[in-house]
């Protein structure tokens, strides 16, 4: 219960941190602005799959994933466990480099990843590594 209590507390920093609040009231109307209703889920920023270039076939399995900007890091602790795409930077906009690394493939590398964020949450951007067998 404790992790959870942990959790709730992060999203909910998050939730405020990105300007998430009531409505308030207007200087030429008496009535409020419409409310923006945020949800208490954090989203990623990038989520990032790998294919294998040639085949076309899922390769996240296995790969090492790092996401930069100029203030911020995240990536995947260890190889990623299952070919699905790979959620890094929750509630982090910037402009990213992807980096994604995998036994038997060359590393691949895509910079300038623009996230955005609207009221409440992140753009999310998918990104697709096409890697190369070695």
């Amino acid at each position: 219960m404790k992790a959870r209590t942990i959790a709730s507390g992060f999203v909910i920093a998050a939730l405020v941190a990105a300007g998430c609040k009531p409505a308030e009231r207007t200087a030429d109307t008496v009535a409020l602005k419409p409310s923006i209703m945020c949800t208490m889920q954090a989203i990623a920023a990038l989520n990032v799959d790998a294919i294998d270039s040639a085949t076309g076939t899922p390769a996240t399995m296995g790969s090492s994933i790092v996401a930069r900007s100029d203030t911020f890091a995240d990536s995947t602790n260890g190889p990623a466990p299952a070919n699905e795409p790979v959620g890094l930077a929750y509630e982090k906009a910037g402009t990213y480099t992807v980096t994604v690394t995998k036994p038997g493939y060359k590393p691949w590398s895509q910079q300038g990843i623009v996230v955005g964020r609207d009221q409440c949450h992140v753009i999310p951007q998918r990104v697709t590594a096409k890697l190369r067998r070695s």
